[in-house]
């Protein structure tokens, strides 16, 4: 799977969650999530960024306002 198949997968399975569990402060569950059952979507770490701070990078303009 290429990088923007992996990212749109990504996004498309956080769209999938309820709103209000789509706010900053649910990455980190979604994170966990994605280690546990779809450690093939997770970003790869490169040039000083840990996968979870790409897997914020890929999900911010999809992040509703709020805690």
């Amino acid at each position: 799977m290429n990088k923007n198949m992996r990212e749109s997968t990504i996004i498309n399975l956080w769209l999938q969650r309820p709103p209000e569990e789509r706010k900053r402060n649910h990455v980190v569950n979604f994170y966990g999530w994605l280690e546990q059952n779809r450690p093939d979507l997770l970003p790869v770490a490169r040039k000083g960024k840990d996968p979870y701070q790409k897997l914020q990078a890929i999900l911010t303009n999809h992040v509703r306002k709020g805690s």
